[in-house]
């Protein structure tokens, strides 16, 4: 596709409950269990917040158990040898209870290989300062391979997490790189020292309670797998940026708005005093696009309505620096 790499959330229907076993998905536990909305419940549903039949479906998990594991995969088919890869959609962790810091339940977001071992884990989980309860000093942090990709007061993470973020984990070199929302990228070895990374087979949602049953919800749309070395290399820049927050770095920075984009994309970057451009890119790294940045300027406006609904990367160069940030059409 146009787009580029294998669209993972093609053929799920509008507003239906996840089927086992249909298009590349799977569940387990296979049947819903509606017994109660705060202490025992499990359901998949396919299109629950693509309220548009033409629009690319999601998957919404929503996981309440005291005990016991349940799980959601997708199928990413045959890729051993890969040389790089990547994941990369929109999460939403609305209503979702963070991992319990004790570890009595939870949810991951995986990445395995043939051999089911895990290459990639990404997880949300409350941090307690000095292991002690305190709502004014509670945290929570997503947590990439065990290594903290951004971590903030309760408050201020409950309202990133409670809105739709680019999520990517990306492998090359043996080497995998998260990107979260608007947090700089973080780069670790693989979760599990058995796995292959150049291997990746199934991407799975991992939910489980050992005494715990708060609420484990999240909904993932627009989900993309590619094999390809340049998108993978994309992702390992100085620091990205998916909505209208701007990175921390002083030498450059660049946000864009609105994230997902219909017509038009705003971009905001440092005043360009040398010679800069702007690239579209598709996930399996084409250049789409190329934009000349007027020198002085600081922001752009560029008209995306060309580009098929999808995942697709902005960079941002000059000389001196190369941010890249991904964005959905």
């Amino acid at each position: 596709d146009s787009a580029g790499g294998t669209d993972l959330m093609d053929g799920l229907p509008f507003a239906k409950t996840l089927i086992n076993n249909m298009y590349g998905w799977a569940r387990n536990a296979v049947n819903e269990d509606y017994t109660n909305a705060w202490a025992k419940w499990w359901s998949v549903t396919t299109g629950f917040s693509a309220y548009d039949r033409l629009q690319s479906p999601d998957v919404y998990m929503q996981f309440t158990q005291n005990t016991g594991v349940y799980t959601v995969t997708r199928d990413l088919g045959n890729n051993d040898g890969a040389n790089s890869w990547l994941i990369a959609g929109i999460v939403d962790y609305s209503g979702n209870a963070p991992n319990d810091a004790g570890g009595n339940g939870g949810m991951y977001m995986e990445v395995l290989d043939d051999l089911a071992n895990i290459i990639a884990r990404v997880y949300p989980k409350n941090i307690y300062l000095n292991n002690t309860y305190n709502e004014s000093t509670n945290q929570i942090g997503i947590f990439s391979n065990n290594t903290i990709l951004t971590q903030d007061l309760t408050a201020n993470m409950q309202s990133l997490m409670s809105r739709p973020q680019p999520i990517s984990i990306s492998a090359a070199n043996g080497l995998i790189t998260f990107t979260y929302a608007n947090c700089k990228t973080v780069t670790t070895g693989v979760f599990d020292a058995k796995s292959k990374w150049q291997n990746p087979k199934t991407l799975r949602f991992y939910f489980f309670g050992h005494g715990n049953n708060y609420g484990r919800n999240v909904d993932v749309k627009y989900m993309r797998f590619s094999k390809s070395c340049s998108a993978s290399h994309l992702l390992q820049s100085p620091a990205v940026s998916t909505s209208t927050a701007v990175t921390t770095s002083k030498l450059a920075s660049i946000s864009i708005y609105p994230n997902p984009v219909q017509n038009i994309l705003h971009v905001r970057f440092n005043e360009a005093t040398e010679k800069s451009s702007i690239e579209i890119i598709s996930v399996d790294g084409k250049i789409l696009k190329a934009y000349a940045v007027p020198m002085l300027s600081s922001n752009m406006q560029l008209d995306v309505q060309f580009l098929p609904a999808g995942y697709y990367f902005l960079r941002f160069k000059n000389s001196s620096s190369m941010l890249t940030t991904p964005f959905i059409k």
